[in-house]
């Protein structure tokens, strides 16, 4: 149901990041050069970013960013969101995040998430909002070049199309981080049962190995004692 909903929401998601963010994409490779991910490893590359970067405020959603970022690094951390994949995503969760966000003042917002590729992998990816609020009355940003803001004294509506387009972003996030989760969980809990299958299977061959054992001795033990009597 995740990957359906993200399916379904792709073309708006994917088509409104790429209108307004540039992308970094972080994809492991082994020492075969075969793209891997593990577990934890958005938490250390985020962990890395913090090191480099000086200026850095953090809003952190989910429980586990919770204990794993908020935790270490509470003096930078703005607000956590607790509890936001307890269910299934929905807007208005993502505007309220989004319009407490964009009230902040900041140069460049980062949006990271985990990508979904397919119920075996996924990605890390940070999107990078250019802050476009703020702007002196007719100034556009880069980005606008060969488009038209009407009303011309664009401050209201470049804060309010900010606004929207962190939201629909965090929103369209959220359902990538989600169908991650619930494809990592089913193949885990596939690997699961396949793992308790095959221990099932060893343990039942290794107990009628030991049950056929324990017959063929006694079976001996009855014949030879009937050849002695016999004898």
């Amino acid at each position: 149901a995740a990957e359906e909903t993200l399916n379904k929401a792709k073309p708006f998601g994917a088509s409104l990041l790429q209108s307004v963010t540039t992308k970094e994409i972080f994809a492991a490779e082994d020492e075969k050069g075969v793209e891997v991910e593990t577990k934890g490893a958005g938490h250390r590359r985020l962990i890395m970013v913090l090191t480099t970067v000086e200026d850095i405020t953090l809003v952190v959603c989910g429980d586990k960013g919770r204990m794993q970022i908020a935790r270490e690094h509470g003096d930078i951390t703005a607000f956590t969101v607790d509890s936001a994949f307890d269910k299934d995503p929905i807007f208005e969760l993502a505007s309220a995040v989004a319009q407490r966000v964009v009230s902040r003042d900041f140069d460049t917002l980062t949006l990271a998430f985990n990508e979904f590729i397919n119920a075996a992998k996924f990605n890390n990816v940070r999107y990078h909002f250019p802050q476009i609020g703020g702007l002196p009355v007719g100034v556009l940003p880069e980005r606008f070049a060969g488009y038209d803001v009407e009303p011309e004294n664009n401050e209201e509506v470049l804060v309010n199309l900010m606004e929207y387009a962190v939201g629909g972003s965090f929103f369209y996030a959220m359902l990538e981080s989600q169908a991650c989760e619930i494809s990592q969980r089913v193949t885990a809990m596939d690997n699961a049962s396949t793992n308790a299958g095959d221990m099932v299977d060893r343990f039942t061959l290794q107990y009628n190995r030991a049950r056929q054992a324990k017959i063929t001795t006694e079976l001996t033990e009855i014949i030879s004692g009937a050849e002695s009597l016999e004898q």
